[in-house]
C-alpha cells in the first residue's frame, strides 16, 4: 500500500463540458442486443425503483431514468430468461454502487460496516429475516426471496458467499479511501474481483439460463480459470470507461489509476496498457474454454452437462461484449460532476438513513 497521490488536473482523464471522454474497449467477442426487451425493461426498473423509493428526489429520478438500467440487461443477458428479475438485480447493484462510490458513505468505515453487515444478514439460506423498512435493503430481500426459491441449495450457498464477498470488498475500499491508501496492482486485482460483484452477475447467468453448474465442475481448475478470466475482463473493461467517474470523486479504485500511480505514465498510455491486459485475459478465457472440453474422467461429465457448459460460456462471451456497448453511450459515464472527495454530486440521493449517535 502507498499513500494516495491525487491525479493532477493536467494528467487526469480528459473531459469536456462535463462529459467523460469514454474510450472504446475492444474484446474479441460479438455482442447481441435484445431489442424487443430493452424499452419494456427500462420501464420495468423505473416502476420497480418507484415501488421501493430508490430514486425519489428530482435529480436522482432524472439521472436514474436517463441511465436506462433496464437496457443493460438487454445487452448483458440478451438470450436469458426472466430478464425483468435480472434487470432488477443489476440495477440494484448500480444503485448500491453509487451510494458508496459517489457519496460520503464510501469514506465512513463505521457507518459502512453497520450497513454492510445488515445487508449481509438479509441473504440467508437457513432463516427468514424480518422485512427491513429501508427501501434499498427491502428491495434486496425481495429480490433474494424471489430468486433463491427457484435455485438448488449449492447455488444458493455459492451466491450468498459471493454476495457477502462483494459487500466485504466494498468495506475494504472504504478503508482505503478513509486511510488515503492506494492498493498495489496485484492487491487491487484481487479486491476488484470481489468488490465488482462480477461473480454475483455470473452466478445469475445460471438463474436466467435455467440450469446450475454442478459443484464438482464449478470447483475444477478449468472452470475456475474461465470464471476468473471473465471476472477480470468484466472489471477492467468497466474501469476503462469509468476512470473519469472515479477521478471525479477522488477515488483510487480503478486499474487505470493504479497503473498511473505505479508508473507515472500518461492516462493514454495506461489506458492502452489496460486494453492490452484485457486482450491477454481474453486469450486466457479461450484457453480455459478449450481445457473444459477435456475435463478429467473422474468428474463423469454428462452430455447434458457439456451442453450446459457450452451455453454458460456463450453467455459469458455475450456478457463481455454487451457490457461495454451499454457503457459507451450511457449518462452514467458521460455526464460527470466533479466534487471534493467524499462530497456527493447533486444527483445522488441518500438511501440509507443516518446512523443514530
Amino acid at each position: 500500500m502507498t499513500a494516495h497521490r491525487k491525479i493532477t488536473e493536467q494528467t487526469s482523464i480528459p473531459t469536456a463540458e462535463g462529459s467523460g471522454n469514454v474510450p472504446d474497449v475492444a474484446v474479441p467477442f460479438t455482442a447481441a442486443f435484445n431489442t424487443d426487451a430493452a424499452r419494456p425493461l427500462d420501464l420495468h426498473v423505473q416502476n420497480w425503483a418507484a415501488r421501493f423509493g430508490l430514486a425519489q428526489a428530482p435529480a436522482a429520478a432524472a439521472r436514474y431514468q436517463a441511465a436506462r438500467y433496464g437496457s443493460f440487461a438487454a445487452w448483458a443477458y440478451p438470450e436469458l430468461n426472466d430478464l425483468p428479475t435480472l434487470a432488477e438485480w443489476t440495477t440494484w447493484l448500480f444503485v448500491f454502487d453509487d451510494q458508496f462510490d459517489d457519496g460520503a458513505l464510501g469514506w465512513d468505515p463505521d457507518r459502512a460496516r453497520t450497513i454492510l453487515e445488515e445487508l449481509a444478514a438479509l441473504l440467508s439460506t437457513d432463516s427468514t429475516p424480518e422485512p427491513p423498512t429501508n427501501g434499498i435493503a427491502a428491495s434486496l430481500l425481495d429480490l433474494w426471496r424471489r430468486t433463491a426459491h427457484r435455485m438448488p441449495p449449492p447455488w444458493r450457498e455459492r451466491f450468498v458467499s459471493h454476495f457477502r464477498a462483494y459487500l466485504n470488498g466494498y468495506y475494504q475500499e472504504v478503508l482505503h479511501r478513509h486511510d488515503a491508501q492506494v492498493p498495489d496492482l496485484d492487491h487491487y486485482i484481487e479486491l476488484r474481483r470481489d468488490a465488482s460483484a462480477s461473480d454475483v452477475c455470473l452466478d445469475l447467468m445460471e438463474f436466467g439460463g435455467g440450469y446450475t453448474i454442478r459443484p464438482e465442475i464449478y470447483a475444477s481448475p478449468q472452470y475456475q480459470a474461465l470464471r476468473t478470466a471473465t471476472n477480470d475482463i468484466t472489471n477492467w473493461t468497466n474501469d476503462m470507461v469509468s476512470a473519469g467517474k472515479e477521478d471525479a470523486r477522488g477515488d483510487v479504485h480503478n486499474i487505470v489509476y493504479i497503473l498511473r500511480h505505479d508508473s507515472d505514465e500518461s492516462w493514454t498510455a495506461c489506458a492502452a496498457r489496460t486494453q492490452h491486459m484485457i486482450l491477454s485475459r481474453c486469450e486466457d478465457l479461450l484457453t480455459a474454454e478449450r481445457a473444459l472440453s477435456t475435463l478429467p474422467d473422474s468428474l463423469a461429465v454428462t452430455t447434458d452437462e457439456r451442453a450446459i457448459l457450452h451455453s454458460n460460456i456463450a453467455t459469458m462471451k455475450l456478457w463481455l461484449a454487451g457490457c461495454p456497448r451499454w457503457y459507451q453511450d450511457n449518462v452514467r459515464y458521460h455526464k460527470i460532476e466533479y466534487t471534493a472527495p467524499g462530497a456527493a454530486p447533486a444527483y445522488l440521493e441518500e438511501l440509507f438513513p443516518p446512523t443514530s449517535p
